[in-house]
Parts: structure tokens; sequence; C-alpha cells
């Protein structure tokens, strides 16, 4: 099992939250879905994994 450093992950979304209110407050609506659906992207970088409509495990 990957070890996830919840500080980096926590950063990167920030930084992904950042990015997609300038993108909101300019209107680039393309570019708000390309960012939304990088958080899975971001999610497995840091060593969590997601499954699409299914249950999520319990927090440990």
């Amino acid at each position: 099992m990957t070890e996830i450093n919840y500080e980096v992950w926590a950063t990167d979304m920030c930084t992904l939250l950042d990015a997609i209110e300038i993108a909101v407050n300019d209107g680039d609506l393309e570019r708000v879905k390309t960012l939304v659906m990088g958080r899975f992207d971001l999610a497995e970088k840091n060593g969590l994994t997601f499954t699409i409509g299914g249950q999520a495990p319990p927090i440990q």
C-alpha cells in the first residue's frame, strides 16, 4: 500500500481550487471542466485511488 502524504495532497488541492476559481472568474468553462476532472489525476499522483460511482472506503 502506498504511503499517502496528506499535507502534499492538501496543498496540491488548494492550488487546483485556486486555478478553478480563476477559470470560473474568467468565464472559461472548458478550462473549469478540465481542471475539475484533474482532481482524480491529482489524487492518484498522491497515492489515493477513486472509483467513480463506487462506495467510498472508510477513512483510516
